[in-house]
């Protein structure tokens, strides 16, 4: 059994990562949420896009330390 960083090492980046970068010019770059690292204000400024994939975890679970300043990213950038 993998836990959440397993899966997003593996799955998310790995996986994710593969299918955007092959033969793009474009820079991707990933920010592990669950290690509460966000892009800075400064770096949203230049950010084009966003992708949030999904999770195990519930998104009503308050003992989640990453939840809320996710969601509060998610709320400035919407």
């Amino acid at each position: 059994m993998c836990d959440e960083r397993d899966h997003v090492k593996y799955t998310v980046e790995g996986l994710i990562g593969l299918l955007l970068s092959e033969g793009s010019k474009q820079k991707w770059g990933h920010y592990k949420v669950y290690d509460l690292e966000f892009p800075s204000e400064e770096e949203l400024k230049h950010i084009k896009g966003i992708i949030i994939p999904g999770s195990k975890h519930s998104a009503y679970d308050s003992t989640i330390p990453w939840l809320e300043p996710l969601k509060t990213l998610i709320r400035k950038i919407y």
